[in-house]
């Protein structure tokens, strides 16, 4: 309705230009809304296979008690009351979990808030409130009926003739329990497969992201931060005075190679995007012809280490009173004059009313002025002296480590012998300004590690587990094989392969569920594809070694078993 009236009102500047309204929530949290959703995803991956874990553990537990069961059928016992039992023993072991969990919680929160806190929006009102405790324990309850199910499904099909010959023995399981646990565990190396991909995906792009030409070099340089008051310093001829003052200073300091001024620093998060006009060119009504702006010093690109591909660098005599210049980025070229030299064209940029025409007297790389995975949109300089404003940044460049010491102390010395009122925001290095960039992607990168790291810790333990019951419930097989002359290099081969079919099916499933969920984290990536052979193929490799070397000492177990023993115990 704004933008509309305002149509009607102002044609000329605003006919054809619409509006769009975002609820300031949604603003604040959108940048951290997709790392959110995958670390809450990666979360309930890790449960699920916990869950499976725990799961065949119970249904281990449930066929060594088939005896135990047996007779409480005998003597009357119902199914109910059977499974009533069962389903009570997994849910108190999952609200013990939960238990533990809320205290392993409390004491992770702290470290939490340490790599996040200046990244998560709102990240100060996270708490382990009674909502968190609600929520763990509706969760524990969920999580001990969901492993709780399947020994309460093995019990329903459970044979009472057979459980009662079987004796003190104990039962070896049914063909259906064992196919079962069987699924889980080929579940569980397809979840973490899942995992181990999508984080070996989120650090190739890091990787990626991290050797980005910011087209500055950020080594060495540091930079403050200030906004000096209009009301003190009313005109621009005020502003550029007390700018160039603040910069000879600087320049003069011990161990400062070069300085520059800039109105807004890359990677500060400021920006400032004014509408561009060109001689002879007729604007359409709606068409954005727009670029990023920057008033900068005369020695701002030396002081960056951003190189002029063409033309000239601003000079000193780039002042008030001379010829309005301007310098724009590769891209500023490309897309306003295609086909056309850039330089020796004119431009006017609607900072006023008056029409003031520049010319384009140089070409710079395109600088990332909000981020490494910024795209390359269209920039453009003009001489700080020639544009002066009340906002500024001064850069400084250092060759010498020690000239860092109590640089951030000098700095602001050099501003209040200036104007001993004038606050200076913050004093850091440009290092920092970059890494800050990147902190985001390293936090959701390392939870996701972690979280990767568990998961290939928990497959490789489930994966023993169904193997080592395997081999104890098979004692008498692998005995009298022996007896008969089967050597133990032929047994441990015979129970390896068994563990590694197991192996093989969860990796083509957590292969086939990797470039699904790749999808999912698509938006995340940085010149990387969602779907990387390489990543794949590494990933799965290790864990195809975790879950070889489970395998492989359960079938060592299987060798070692004395043939008499074994036969006379049966």
């Amino acid at each position: 309705t704004i933008a509309a009236q305002l149509a009607i009102t102002y044609p000329d500047g605003n006919a054809g230009w619409g509006a769009y309204a975002v609820p300031i929530l949604e603003w604040n949290t959108s940048d951290a809304r997709a790392t959110l959703y995958t670390l809450l995803g990666a979360v309930g991956v890790l449960m699920l296979i916990v869950c499976a874990n725990v799961g065949n553990l119970m249904m281990v537990r449930a066929t060594g008690r088939q005896g135990e069961i047996s007779v409480r059928a005998a003597l009357g016992a119902s199914g109910w009351d059977i499974a009533r039992l069962l389903l009570a023993e997994s849910l108190l072991l999952g609200l013990l979990g939960g238990a533990l969990g809320l205290l392993v919680a409390s004491w992770g929160l702290d470290a939490l808030m340490v790599l996040g806190s200046d990244i998560i929006p709102r990240a100060t009102e996270v708490a382990l409130d009674g909502r968190v405790m609600l929520f763990t324990v509706g969760l524990s309850l969920l999580s001990g009926l969901a492993f709780g199910l399947a020994p309460i499904w093995q019990s329903r099909r459970l044979n009472l003739n057979d459980a009662m010959k079987a004796g003190t023995r104990g039962g070896t399981g049914t063909a259906r329990a064992q196919f079962f646990r069987h699924v889980l565990v080929g579940a569980e190396i397809a979840l973490a497969l899942v995992l181990l991909n999508s984080a070996g995906l989120l650090g190739r792009s890091f990787v990626q992201l991290s050797h980005v030409d910011p087209g500055f070099d950020p080594k060495g340089a540091w930079w403050m931060n200030l906004t000096i008051p209009t009301t003190r310093y009313d005109t621009e001829d005020k502003q550029a005075a007390f700018a160039l003052d603040v910069l000879e200073r600087v320049r003069v300091l011990p161990g400062i190679t070069t300085a520059g001024l800039t109105a807004i620093m890359p990677f500060s998060g400021s920006d400032y995007v004014l509408g561009v006009e060109f001689p002879g060119r007729v604007t359409a009504p709606g068409e954005d012809v727009s670029a990023y702006y920057f008033p900068v010093g005369a020695n701002y690109f030396p002081t960056m280490r951003t190189p002029i591909l063409r033309g000239r660098n601003f000079t000193d005599a780039d002042r008030t009173g001379a010829p309005r210049v301007a310098i724009v980025s590769e891209t500023f070229a490309q897309t306003m004059f295609p086909g056309e030299d850039a330089l020796g064209q004119r431009v006017h940029i609607t900072n006023s009313e008056e029409k003031v025409w520049r010319e384009i007297v140089g070409i710079v790389p395109d600088v990332k002025q909000f981020g490494l995975d910024q795209q390359n949109d269209p920039q453009i300089y003009e001489p700080f002296a020639q544009q002066p404003h009340n906002f500024m940044s001064f850069i400084v460049r250092t060759d010498s480590p020690t000239a860092t010491v109590g640089l951030a102390r000098t700095l602001r010395a050099a501003v209040y012998n200036v104007d001993p009122q004038q606050p200076v925001f913050s004093v850091s290095s440009v290092e920092d300004l970059v890494a800050d960039s990147l902190a985001g992607r390293e936090f959701s990168l390392i939870l996701l590690l972690t979280f990767a790291a568990v998961a290939l810790l928990l497959s490789a333990i489930g994966t023993y587990g169904v193997m080592a019951y395997t081999v104890a419930q098979r004692t008498r097989e692998y005995g009298l094989r022996m007896a008969l002359g089967a050597l133990p290099n032929q047994v441990l081969k015979l129970v390896f392969n068994r563990g590694m079919r197991l192996v093989w099916w969860g990796l083509v499933a957590g292969a086939l569920g990797s470039l699904a969920s790749a999808q999912l984290i698509k938006s995340q990536l940085h010149q990387t594809a969602s779907y990387d052979p390489f990543v794949l193929v590494s990933v799965a490799a290790v864990l195809l070694l975790a879950a070889a070397a489970a395998c492989l000492i359960s079938a060592r177990r299987a060798t070692r078993v004395d043939p008499m023993i074994a036969l006379r115990s049966e």
